[in-house]
């Protein structure tokens, strides 16, 4: 520490520096110092990338923010970035939105949040932030959002982003180096759309454009063709090739050649064919063909020869204008009929041998060749059925057929039936049925069900054989009997007290239906006496009967005498008696 001295008693007018170093006992407390703030303009920015090109779509920038070292920027403190007209227009509300600004993240004891877009290009994004002194506080900001992101101008150049900061009740200043994107010339590409084959008599306007909106240049490079500005005449048939070209400009990169290539043909003319039926006759047989316009040479062909057919017959006909301007071409087939000739069929209806069945064919003019095809095939049949037979001449000059139907009957059968008789157990009762031929397939049906009884009763049974080529069937009655049970009868013997007195019966299987009849009354007898008991089975599958006798005794009762004594008097003395009960 320097102590300045002056107007010192005896040292006159005159002053001196004495140095003096102090000491102190008390430990000094950094925190107990204020960190100064930061001024106007403090910081650094940056973004990332720096560069794209002209025009270019789906851009995103992330500039980036820091504090210096010179002291803190306290709240209230703000950031602004100035965005240049000419790019994609920011705004702060919606993410998915193209030219979203927002504040990504911050770092160190940094914080920060979006406040506003304002302008309307170029335009200023501001940040409401705080951040303590030093290099690693501050925050990142995206210029990018969905869709299209950021669209950059087309006009090549350095685009300054202004970075502005102050400190709370500042006034804003330019940060010492703000961040620049430079934009470099865009590429452009042609669309030169593919051109279908033209007549020689088209005009053909042309469409082709560059991405980059230039005008584009046309020539042609080979070919019968003449360009008027766009516009394509054609002087013959040929193979014409068409070159774009965009060479570019102070924005663009010249752009990549583009070329078609144009297939150009004769114009058509109309062609009709005449004569294309005519009847074998032996000599050749020629068609004309008519033209518009009217007079044009024609060429024929017959099947690809130039020779008229003379045989009967199809011939695939093509007739070609042979013209230098034109072209033009019509096909078709000449017919020359065959003479007309009668089949007649027999041997229609024959039976399954197992051997194939041939039905026979006469022509008239006779001897001539036919051919016979069964439901489509050459191969006559052999399985019982019925054929649409089609009998056709195979002569080069005649022409006939003939249709029927060949039937072949399935071959008689013999079913024997078996097991028609049977006794109920609970399981499905089946008849058996064999066939002669042996090991033909048997539907068999029981009341005209598939499903074999179980229930005793009488079923009409059917056996009918199910083969292609067999026919038999045989009937029957399936007897399922009831199956035998036991009755064992009880309580036959009881004694009178007035209520009815009814006989047990217990049956083998168990819990069998069972109707008890008393002197062949189903009423259980009440009175003294001997009764005839019958206990027969009550039951759709079992049959079975019990007898027995069932003796309702008298019940014991007392009597009592009295007027056992007494005296004569002439007249009969007759004793009392009384009973209990009474």
């Amino acid at each position: 520490m320097n102590i300045r001295f002056s107007n010192l008693i005896g040292l006159g007018a005159h002053s001196f520096w004495i140095g003096a170093l102090f000491l102190f006992a008390e430990t000094f407390s950094p925190s107990a110092w204020a960190a100064p703030s930061a001024r106007d303009g403090d910081g650094t920015a940056a973004v990332s990338p720096a560069s794209t090109t002209g025009g270019s779509a789906g851009n995103g920038f992330a500039f980036s923010f820091r504090n210096g070292t010179r002291g803190n920027f306290n709240a209230g403190s703000q950031f602004t970035l100035r965005i240049p007209a000419g790019w994609t227009a920011p705004q702060g509300t919606n993410s998915s939105l193209p030219g979203y600004v927002g504040v990504v993240s911050t770092t160190g004891t940094a914080s920060a949040a979006f406040s506003s877009v304002t302008g309307s290009g170029p335009w200023i994004a501001t940040v409401n932030f705080t951040a303590s002194r030093g290099v690693e506080n501050g925050f990142d900001l995206e210029y990018a959002g969905g869709g299209n992101k950021v669209v950059a101008p087309a006009t090549t150049g350095i685009y300054a982003f202004v970075a502005q900061t102050r400190q709370n009740g500042g006034t804003l200043t330019a940060i010492a180096s703000s961040p620049s994107i430079t934009v470099y010339k865009g590429n452009q590409t042609l669309s030169f759309p593919s051109i279908d084959g033209q007549w020689t008599t088209n005009r053909l306007g042309l469409d082709v454009t560059a991405s980059s909106g230039l005008a584009v240049g046309l020539a042609v490079v080979s070919g019968p063709g003449s360009l008027v500005g766009t516009n394509l005449t054609f002087t013959g048939a040929g193979t014409v090739s068409i070159v774009a070209t965009q060479p570019g400009d102070a924005n663009w990169n010249p752009a990549p050649a583009a070329t078609q290539t144009i297939s150009v043909v004769k114009a058509v003319a109309g062609v009709s064919l005449e004569s294309m039926i005519q009847t074998y006759d032996g000599t050749a047989r020629e068609v004309s063909a008519a033209t518009v316009p009217s007079g044009l040479a024609v060429n024929f062909t017959y099947g690809g020869s130039s020779t008229p057919p003379v045989a009967a017959g199809s011939y695939a006909v093509a007739a070609a204008i042979n013209d230098g301007m034109f072209q033009g071409s019509a096909s078709g087939i000449l017919v020359v009929a065959k003479a007309p000739a009668a089949v007649a069929l027999s041997g229609l209806a024959q039976t399954y041998d197992g051997a194939p069945k041939v039905a026979t064919a006469t022509t008239d003019p006779a001897g001539l060749g036919v051919e016979i095809a069964y439901d489509g095939s050459t191969t006559a049949p052999a399985a019982a059925g019925s054929y649409a037979v089609v009998a056709a001449i195979s002569d080069p000059n005649h022409v006939g057929s003939a249709t029927g139907t060949l039937v072949v009957a399935k071959a008689p059968a013999v079913v024997s039936l078996s097991g028609l008789a049977q006794t109920y157990d609970g399981a499905p009762k089946t008849a058996t049925a064999t066939t002669d031929p042996a090991g033909l397939g048997v539907e068999i049906t029981y009341d005209g069900s598939p499903a074999a009884p179980t229930a005793v009763g009488s079923y009409a049974v059917v056996a009918a054989i199910s083969d292609p080529n067999h026919v038999g069937s045989a009937a029957g009655t399936l007897v399922v009997a009831k199956a035998p049970a036991t009755v064992s009868l009880s309580g036959l013997a009881q004694t009178y007290d007035g209520a009815p007195k009814t006989a047990t019966a217990t049956t083998e299987p168990t819990g069998l239906g069972v109707e008890i009849t008393y002197d062949g009354s189903s009423t259980a007898p009440t009175a003294a006496g001997s009764y005839a008991v019958v206990a027969a089975i009550s039951d759709p599958n079992h049959v079975g009967s019990a007898t027995g006798t069932l003796v309702v005794a008298k019940r014991i009762a007392g009597v009592v005498l009295a007027g056992l004594t007494q005296t004569y008097d002439g007249a009969p003395k007759v004793a009392t008696a009384t009973t209990d009960p009474a």
